[in-house]
């Protein structure tokens, strides 16, 4: 997660997976492409491979590729989570007095409570 904006009142948080994204669009294309050829040869058994690779591809990119953002507003004491994927975006706001902890994981999966050192 990067710090996007952070100024007295205001500290955004967020998370775009754009890597994880490029390929598997890239899988997509080269699952429906590869299909299509195909197809386009004669070889009805492309429209399997077309279908069911470009269909997995999809589901994941649905399942997997997901924008999530923390917004802590301090004039009005509340944080917002907020997380966009394809098809829908979601709101959930609490209060800042509901947080009791932060922390971030490093770079092995190790959990740390204190997010000063946290990279």
């Amino acid at each position: 997660m990067k710090i996007k904006t952070d100024t007295a009142d205001l500290l955004i948080i967020d998370e775009t997976p754009w890597l994880l994204g490029a390929i598997l669009i890239v899988f997509i294309l080269i699952f429906v492409g590869v299909g299509l050829g195909l197809v386009l040869d004669g070889v009805w058994q492309g429209l399997i491979f077309l279908v069911v690779g470009g269909g997995m591809g999809a589901a994941a990119f649905y399942l997997f590729v997901r924008r999530v953002q923390l917004v802590f507003y301090r004039p009005e004491g509340w944080v917002e989570i907020r997380r966009a994927n394809i098809l829908r975006h979601s709101r959930v706001r609490h209060t800042i007095d509901e947080i009791s902890r932060a922390g971030c994981r490093g770079k092995r999966g190790q959990e740390r409570t204190a997010l000063p050192g946290c990279a």
